[in-house]
């Protein structure tokens, strides 16, 4: 059995494009059974810090460390526990959403494709599964990227705008789909939209971390 990622530790992480440091000394916890909000003005490195998170991109100094009680996860498969959901992450448009699902459930397992199924069945949207991800709005779309992230089986969710092209019936749903799942997961969401962050129980103000320490 694979073992889940029940703490991130953070150590002195940095981030630097050329000559600019986006990111400085970064030193933070996550711990399973939370959710964490990631704040600051556009630009400030909130996308960044995520993308760190997910491997994604590498820090340019500083050290990330996953583990599950006394085991440290390797770096290398740390892809397998995580599930990342962003504006900048696009689906597959010609593929049905049948197709879709099956393609990432061989990737990035859900915990019960069943549900999963059920969940877009109550879309608001007819015959879901037989169209082609292009014939999908902003909005059904996204909702569709946040079901991927939020019913696979991985342990740590990343969070960046969920709330982009939702109107007010899909913030809703969105927090409704979410909120069973923070016990079992590390939940991080990034975003200065207050619909977004409800159920955030820590705070994380990303402008902290943009000089370097006082020695």
């Amino acid at each position: 059995m694979i073992p889940k990622v029940e703490v991130i530790t953070c150590k002195e992480i940095g981030k630097r494009y050329s000559y600019e440091w986006v990111l400085r000394d970064f030193d933070f916890q996550f711990k399973k059974g939370e959710c964490y909000a990631i704040r600051g003005p556009n630009g400030s490195g909130k996308s960044t810090l995520l993308k760190i998170l997910s491997g994604y991109s590498t820090p340019s100094k500083g050290k990330i460390c996953y583990s599950s009680g006394n085991t440290d996860i390797p770096t290398s498969d740390i892809y397998r526990h995580i599930a990342f959901s962003a504006p900048y992450i696009e689906l597959i448009d010609i593929l049905t959403v049948d197709e879709l699902l099956d393609m990432h459930h061989g990737l990035r397992p859900f915990i019960n494709m069943d549900t999963v199924r059920e969940t877009i069945k109550n879309l608001p949207f007819k015959n879901m599964f037989r169209k082609k991800v292009e014939e999908l709005s902003s909005g059904m779309k996204q909702r569709l990227k946040l079901i991927l992230s939020i019913m696979s089986q991985s342990s740590v969710i990343l969070l960046d705008e969920p709330g982009s092209n939702l109107d007010d019936d899909g913030k809703q749903w969105f927090e409704e789909l979410l909120k069973p799942r923070i016990k079992d997961h590390i939940v991080i969401i990034a975003s200065n939209e207050e619909s977004d962050l409800r159920l955030a129980q820590h705070l994380i103000k990303i402008t902290d971390y943009k000089k370097a320490k006082q020695s």
